[in-house]
């Protein structure tokens, strides 16, 4: 018995080896870059044990896929308030996010062409998992009922929120820009502005939050 557990820790070893390899090459090489004899040896297995764990190199390259996703998924819901304040929830998404993709650069990049490729449309038509989109849609349609968010369709609220967000961390990631604590909360505010319903401004002679009276500029 102790045998057969011991093999089975050792295929799996082997298995989530051969992922993080895939993950590691393509992200430096991209897929044309990464032969499955070049993957082998970065896991330091042999060719053959690839072939045991995975059918060819397009199923390694979706497992790697999924298995990155769920590392995300997992760590980026871990603190998020399903309830409540509607700026407190899309702040802790997308700090989650960042925080995430900034510890973890070679994912970010392995997800970036992944998404970017057919490979994308074998996962889900979707750019998240199908049970998760569903979630995130609520979440902006809730915003745009509440009147908190533009009014717009839930996936281009989604696409604007995400354009900007992935720009920079792909730029992290690629090190043309270091992400610190401060730049990570200004790219978050700049993404909530980008989807975030306008204030009305205040007209000359109202008195503002801080007491003083607005005043139109000079041209208006």
């Amino acid at each position: 018995m102790k045998i057969i557990e011991e093999k089975q820790y050792m295929d799996n070893a082997k298995r989530c080896a051969l992922i993080e390899a895939a993950i590691q090459v393509v992200a430096h090489h991209g897929f044309h870059g990464a032969p499955i004899g070049f993957i082998a040896g970065v896991a330091k297995v042999a060719v053959g044990t690839v072939y045991l764990h995975f059918e060819d190199k397009d199923h390694l390259m979706l497992d790697a896929y999924r298995a990155l996703e769920q590392r995300c998924l997992a760590a980026v819901m871990q603190n998020y308030p399903p309830r409540g304040d509607i700026r407190q929830r899309f702040s802790s998404l997308a700090l989650g996010v960042i925080r995430y993709f900034k510890l973890f650069p070679e994912e970010f990049l392995f997800a970036d062409q992944f998404l970017s490729s057919p490979y994308r449309k074998a996962v889900s038509p979707n750019y998240l998992p199908d049970g998760e989109v569903e979630r995130i849609l609520q979440f902006f349609s809730q915003g745009v009922e509440e009147g908190v968010f533009k009014a717009m369709p839930p996936t281009m609220l989604l696409a604007l929120a995400c354009g900007p967000l992935i720009e920079v961390v792909r730029a992290h990631a690629v090190g043309f820009l270091y992400l610190d604590e401060e730049r990570i909360a200004r790219t978050v505010d700049s993404c909530w502005d980008a989807i975030a319903q306008e204030k009305a401004p205040a007209r000359a002679g109202v008195a503002t939050a801080e007491g003083d009276a607005a005043q139109l500029p000079a041209f208006a």
